[in-house]
């Protein structure tokens, strides 16, 4: 039993080393660790030394990373001890390897893949199972699930059921900000030459040539008594908000729309600057949330930047963590409402004031 333990432990270490390399390479994808203890209802018709199989429990280790948006792998090694229908015992290990096919919002998922099973004999067996998960936070998960496991060697049917408690991490590719220089004032148009002529008002405004330094004024805008268009002040402002996914910084296509209209906004008023501004719910600890909001904020100016062509000069970022709630209800909405990135950009520009 002690050799087919270390067999075990040696196998998932293997995994957790292999795929931390491999997602080391792909941008930190996501990984999580895990502890599971399993149920096994063995097929009646399974045989130990002349006496069949009845039940058995199962405990150990899981390793998994999420490549894809809605697939994750997964390895397992598990110590397992069977009772016998003679009144003996059997134990031994249980290897698996899963893949799971995620759905609705990944709380629910389908599990398939290869079992070895190492008891009296080696056993090889593939499986399908239905599974579901809650997070207590960003990081921690608990899961319940239901697999069939369908002999290959053999032919037998045994059922698993099961809990298990998983820590998620990894982290997304930001950019960094830079400074953002200061913006020269434009510099203010030369005035019309005066010219003298005889009197009259050519443009319709009501002040005559001699003292009409503005000429063509359009007759519809009020004009001082140089003749001159009289402009008031006009705030335009644009907001962009980005939510995000529980304890992800990925930025969703269906918000790709609004940032490119907070690129076009910039691009018709150079001078200005933006800072995305990075937020989070309150679960999970306050270090982690502060990262995570970071995070957030940095990828949506890389859209910015490499996107839709915006200076890295003109876009910085900041992260709040949990700090500044939309919301301190404790429920799913308002935790849905908190993680998000705001940025708001204001100018005040001239209008002509019509007669």
């Amino acid at each position: 039993m002690t050799m087919r333990l270390h067999k075990g432990i040696t196998v998932v270490a293997g995994c957790l080393l292999a795929t931390s390399v491999v997602a080391e390479e792909l941008n930190n994808m996501p990984m999580n660790v895990g502890v599971a203890m399993r149920y096994a209802e063995m097929d009646s018709d399974r045989e130990y030394q002349g006496s069949g199989y009845d039940n058995g429990l199962l405990g150990g280790l899981s390793f998994g990373i999420e490549p894809w948006e809605s697939i994750g792998l997964r390895a397992r090694a598990e110590y397992a001890e069977m009772d016998i229908d003679s009144g003996e015992d059997d134990d031994g290990m249980w290897y698996a390897a899963d893949a799971l096919f995620y759905f609705n919002e990944k709380k629910h998922y389908i599990i398939t893949g290869l079992d070895y099973i190492d008891l009296d004999d080696s056993n090889t067996a593939v499986h399908l199972g239905i599974g579901g998960r809650q997070f207590f936070n960003d990081a921690v998960a608990m899961s319940a699930e239901l697999i069939a496991h369908q002999g290959i060697d053999e032919s037998f049917t045994d059922f698993t059921v099961g809990v298990g408690l998983a820590y998620y991490f990894g982290t997304q590719a930001a950019i960094e900000p830079t400074a953002a220089p200061e913006v020269a004032p434009e510099p203010e148009p030369e005035p019309e030459p005066v010219v003298v002529v005889a009197p009259k008002d050519s443009d319709g405004d009501g002040v005559y040539d001699a003292d009409d330094q503005c000429a063509d004024t359009p007759a519809s805008y009020a004009v001082d008594e140089r003749g001159c268009t009289l402009y008031k002040d006009e705030v335009v402002s644009k907001t962009l908000l980005v939510n995000f996914d529980n304890n992800k910084a990925d930025v969703k296509d269906e918000y790709l729309p609004e940032i490119e209209e907070l690129a076009e906004f910039m691009n018709q008023y150079p001078q200005l600057t933006v800072t995305i501004e990075g937020h989070t719910s309150s679960a999970g600890a306050a270090d982690y949330n502060q990262q995570l909001s970071e995070k957030r904020a940095k990828a949506v100016a890389a859209e910015l930047v490499e996107r839709y062509s915006v200076p890295a000069s003109r876009v910085s970022t900041v992260g709040y963590g949990e700090t500044k709630p939309l919301s301190t209800e404790n429920s799913r909405e308002a935790a849905a409402a908190n993680r998000r990135i705001v940025a708001t950009l204001t100018v005040v520009e001239k209008k002509e004031i019509e007669r």
